[in-house]
């Protein structure tokens, strides 16, 4: 029988995960996000 693993090992394997993704590949993730919000927020403004 396996024991649980502790809160320490599993933030240690979600942050290898984080850390495993290029920097570069983080911004530019980050880029199209902020893209499609903004589209988003464009849509829900009132027109005058």
């Amino acid at each position: 029988m396996k024991a649980e693993p502790s809160e320490f090992d599993r933030f240690d394997a979600a942050m290898r995960k984080v850390l495993s993704v290029s920097h570069e590949e983080l911004q530019r993730r980050e880029k199209k996000w902020k893209k499609e919000r903004a589209a988003k927020n464009r849509k829900k403004l009132p027109k005058r």
